[in-house]
Order: C-alpha cells, then structure tokens, then sequence
C-alpha cells in the first residue's frame, strides 16, 4: 500500500478481500498526513490504517521510513558506512527515526512538520544529531 490519491471504499474493499485470501500486505510508509500546496493532506498512513481495521492487522513490513530497509539497502549496494552518510528530513517519526535506525547522522529541518520546541520531548529513536531552520543552511556551515 502506497499513497494513493484516488483512494475509495471500493478500493478498501478490494485491497481487503485481497488480504483476507492471502494476499502479502506491505506499505511504502504510515506517514498520516504530507504537506502540500501549503496545507498538510491525508498521507499514505490514513489508507494503510484503514486496511489495518479492515483485516485486523499491519502489513508484514514497511518499506520506506520509518524502517531501515531502503537505507540500509543504499549503504549496502553503494558500499558506503552509516558513518558516511546524513539522512535529512522534517519528521521525527519517519525522517529522523529511519537514519537513526540505519545508524547515520540525522539532520531535522524546520521547514515542514516538526518545530524546534519538540526537539527535546523526542526519544532517543527520534531524535536528530543535528537541527536547521532549512536544508538550504546546510551551505552555510
């Protein structure tokens, strides 16, 4: 399951009759909502827990964040080291938790989701190694 922007009960009912029968269940992400033309919209989280309430259950694995698989698979085809590499992002809970999974250095931006002032409420998992108001102040350091 991915985002999907057409996304209806028909398409609910398919994905869960599907699964019902045996079907493999995986997701590219949970994130709830993704910012868009200046406001947040529903993100591909809102369909995935809508198919997780119709078959009782979470998909077998998540591919993109917050899971290391994608990372992980990069470092490896790249034979490139965690302590290579920073992971950028505006979420905790997806962004930041993947690179830190992944073991990498994390940069947190404040340029969509997170604010400053929730950096220090984070777990270990979700906290970022480092913290700019902008990608773009990453050519100022």
């Amino acid at each position: 399951m991915g985002l999907d922007r057409e996304f209806s009960y028909l398409r609910l009912k398919a994905a869960m009759h599907a699964i019902l029968r045996g079907a493999k269940y995986y997701a590219t992400n949970d994130d709830i909502t993704l910012p868009a033309a200046g406001e947040l919209w529903p993100g591909a989280g809102t369909m995935v827990a809508a198919i997780n309430a119709a078959v009782g259950r979470f998909p077998e694995k998540i591919f993109g964040k917050p899971s290391p698989v994608a990372i992980n698979l990069i470092l490896e085809t790249y034979n490139v080291s965690p302590t290579e590499v920073l992971i950028v992002g505006d979420r905790f809970e997806t962004d930041i938790a993947s690179g830190n999974a992944a073991h990498t250095d994390t940069l947190l931006v404040l340029t969509g989701i997170a604010t400053r002032a929730e950096v220090p409420k984070q777990s270990e998992a979700m906290s970022p190694t480092f913290v700019l108001d902008s990608a773009a102040d990453i050519l100022d350091r």
